[in-house]
Parts: structure tokens; C-alpha cells; sequence
């Protein structure tokens, strides 16, 4: 597992009513298993929610998604190991 490397790239277009809205390039890596980081997921969505003040805590529980838990959740996941990059595009 100490082999093995998770890396998500993504390209977003930002909802712009303009003949050229602004784009961005995210890429995530994880060196480690996908077992594992799925556990640090879940780890340090609880933590958050337990811990930090998030729109999360605010909703009171329910279907929540990642978004809801904000910069602290990434914070954690950036001391956990995780790694995230964002680029803007220039056109």
C-alpha cells in the first residue's frame, strides 16, 4: 500500500454570463492506498464537523456534502497528507 498513489485532476469553468469565463485546474494526491484515504476522509469529516464551526454545524445533520465542511475540513485533510493544487487558466 505505501506504493500506491491516488491523483485526481479536474478542470472547472466558473458560472460566468461573459464570452470567456474564468477557468481553473485542481489536482489532488494522495501517496498512499485509496482504503486508507477513505478512512482520513471520514476521520476528519467527523473532526470538523465535532470541532470546527462549519455551515455543516449550522445545518444540524442531514445529507451533507464536503462542501459544507469548508476550509477547516481541508486544513485537516492538508495536515493528513493530502494534497491539493489550483491553478487559474489563462485563455
Amino acid at each position: 500500500m505505501k506504493k500506491e498513489r491516488v491523483e485526481y485532476v479536474a478542470i472547472t469553468t466558473a458560472d460566468q454570463d461573459t464570452p470567456h469565463p474564468q477557468r481553473a485546474i485542481s489536482r489532488t494526491v494522495w501517496r498512499g492506498s485509496a482504503y486508507y484515504l477513505t478512512g482520513i476522509f471520514l476521520a476528519e469529516a467527523a473532526m470538523t464537523i465535532l470541532n470546527d464551526h462549519t455551515i455543516a454545524k449550522e445545518l444540524g445533520g442531514g445529507i451533507l456534502t464536503p462542501a459544507t465542511l469548508g476550509q477547516p475540513f481541508i486544513d485537516r485533510l492538508y495536515t493528513a497528507g493530502y494534497r491539493i493544487e489550483t491553478t487559474m487558466i489563462d485563455d
